[in-house]
């Protein structure tokens, strides 16, 4: 099956007959000033094809295999890029702000405005200088040795991105959420961190010469904390590691631990009910069975988090960041190591989620009911078998999700 272009009224812009696409073999196209605005290419391979100055307003290039492919200055407002293969593509000044309807008059976008997603994107070795990327949705993406000369990254989440070895000299990062990337060897210098988020980055070997990190949120270690906190913590660790046999079960409850960074620990068990723990850091940590309930976790971060049977009833866990962390339920285990045949399940009932980050999380036969999750980002999330009964989900983005058998709940 091949696709064909035709001269459109636009310059001579070649505009293509059909928009929808999905999976077809276009190696080295020719698709320059094409006008391809909302159209499906998703997990199409476009090795080497030429789309200088193309139209891919609000596209979807989602899984797309474009390693080496020239988007110099396109237009990609808007498109869906998760899990896109663009590796040593040519990205120069290509335009990957959020749409809306005052940037375009077309009908078929009317009232609607849509983040770029390049979520789980590999952009290795790729040339993105200058573009604009600002407030773009670029979690867990990795660009290890990508050109970033000057490029807009205002407001853009890049939580739990690789940007190893990446030039990100001149970049602009002025409120950027870069909590839990790997920023090894990069080049820094003269880049705006103003007010970004930079808990629990991996800053070894980088130039930072003249770099702006004026008000940037870098996060508590636990050794910063006081004594009783900090003891506590090490003492949790030991008894996790032990079995039990040393150390002691960390009573954490209404500490004030706010911007501490727990990447990468085991707390599992842990008490931390109605703790302060706004914009604390807990990516990739293990936290099996732990107590979050009543907890305040405004803007906290479980990116790639262990909280199989943990408990977050009542928890305040607005613009909380949850990306792939793994909810499902914790077979029992009975003295001798064997399963029972019990399990024992999440619970986020009565949990204020409203904008939070849920993008594919595990949230199978989780305890959703009476949770607040308006505004939430749930795109490929895993619902199936979950207690939604009484939860809201009003303006909720359900893209994608596996949703529970039952959907009368779901409102």
């Amino acid at each position: 099956m091949t696709a064909s272009c035709a001269a459109g009224s636009a310059a001579g812009a070649p505009t293509c007959g059909s928009r929808a696409w999905p999976g077809l073999r276009l190696p080295k196209i020719n698709l320059q000033f094409a006008i391809l605005a909302g159209a499906d290419l998703s997990k199409c391979m476009l090795e080497g094809a030429n789309l200088i100055s193309a139209d891919l307003y609000a596209a979807n290039l989602q899984y797309v295999e474009a390693e080496s492919a020239d988007f110099y200055r396109a237009d990609l407002r808007g498109a869906q890029l998760h899990g896109a293969k663009l590796r040593m593509a040519n990205l120069r000044e290509a335009d990957l702000r959020p749409g809306g309807l005052n940037d375009r008059g077309d009908s078929q976008f009317r009232g609607k405005v849509q983040v770029t997603d390049l979520s789980e994107a590999d952009l290795g070795e790729s040339d993105l200088s200058e573009a604009k990327l600002s407030a773009a949705y670029a979690s867990g993406v990795s660009a290890r040795k990508a050109k970033m000369q000057g490029t807009e990254l205002r407001a853009t989440n890049l939580s739990g991105a690789d940007l190893t070895g990446a030039n990100l000299e001149d970049a602009h990062l002025h409120e950027a959420n870069l909590s839990g990337a790997v920023l090894a060897h990069a080049n820094l210098a003269h880049a705006n961190f103003q007010e970004a988020i930079l808990r629990g980055v991996s800053l070894e070997d980088v130039d930072l010469s003249a770099a702006d990190l004026r008000d940037a949120q870098v996060g508590r270690r636990i050794s910063d904390l006081g004594g009783d906190a900090r003891n506590r913590i090490r003492a949790h660790e030991r008894w996790v590691q032990s079995g039990g046999a040393e150390g002691a079960r960390a009573n954490l409850s209404r500490q004030q631990l706010r911007d501490v960074d727990f990447s990468g620990t085991n707390l599992s068990g842990a008490d931390f009910t109605a703790a302060d723990l706004r914009a604390a850091n807990f990516n990739r940590a293990v936290l099996q069975f732990a107590n979050f309930s009543e907890a305040l976790l405004y803007e906290a971060d479980f990116v790639y988090a262990d909280l199989r049977g943990t408990n977050f009833r009542a928890a305040s866990m607005i613009d909380v960041c949850l990306r792939r962390a793994n909810l499902v339920p914790v077979a029992l285990l009975d003295k001798y190591g064997k399963t029972t045949g019990k399990e024992w399940a999440s619970s986020l009932a009565g949990a204020d989620l409203s904008g939070a980050d849920l993008t594919d999380a595990d949230l199978r036969d989780v305890n959703l009911s009476g949770a607040k999750l308006d505004e939430a980002r749930l795109t490929r999330a895993d619902l199936r078998g979950a207690d939604v009964e009484g939860a809201r989900l009003q303006g909720a983005d359900l893209a994608h999700a596996k949703l529970p058998d039952d959907k009368s709940n779901l409102h």
